[in-house]
C-alpha cells in the first residue's frame, strides 16, 4: 500500500524516468530534474506510466537537450499522461550548490515546487 516516487537530476532525471518506465505498477510519480539524454518518446512506451511526472527545467540548456525535452513533453502529452512542467531562467545544473552557476532562489523555489507535487501524489 506504500507510494513510490523516483527523482533525478541531469542523467539521473532520465534516469528516473527509465526506472518509471521499468516498473509502472509500483511508481506513483517520477521527478525530473534538468533531464539530460535519452527521454522516451514512445507514446506506446510512455502509456505504460500510472504515475505522474515532473519536469523542472533550466532555461538556458544546449539546444539538443531542449529539443530532446520539449519532444518527450509532447509525447507524454499525446500518451494521455499526467505531466507538469517548470522552467527556470538558469543553467543546467542550477540545483547543484558546488556549482559556479548555482541559483539559490531557482534551487528553493524548485525544491518547494517538488515537495508540493510529491506531497500531493503520495498521498
Amino acid at each position: 500500500g506504500r507510494k513510490l516516487a523516483t527523482i533525478g537530476w541531469s542523467f539521473g532525471g532520465t534516469q528516473a524516468l527509465q526506472a518509471s518506465l521499468a516498473a509502472p505498477e509500483s511508481v506513483t510519480a517520477t521527478v525530473m530534474f534538468y533531464p539530460f539524454g535519452g527521454l522516451s518518446q514512445s507514446r506506446e512506451r510512455l502509456a505504460s506510466l500510472n504515475g505522474a511526472m515532473l519536469v523542472i527545467r533550466a532555461k538556458q540548456e544546449s539546444p539538443a537537450v531542449v529539443e530532446d525535452t520539449d519532444q518527450f513533453i509532447v509525447a507524454a502529452k499525446k500518451a494521455g499522461k499526467s505531466i507538469q512542467e517548470h522552467t527556470y531562467d538558469a543553467k543546467h545544473g542550477f540545483m547543484n550548490p558546488s556549482a559556479k552557476h548555482h541559483d539559490a532562489q531557482a534551487t528553493e523555489d524548485a525544491s518547494n515546487l517538488t515537495m508540493e507535487f510529491l506531497e500531493e501524489q503520495l498521498r
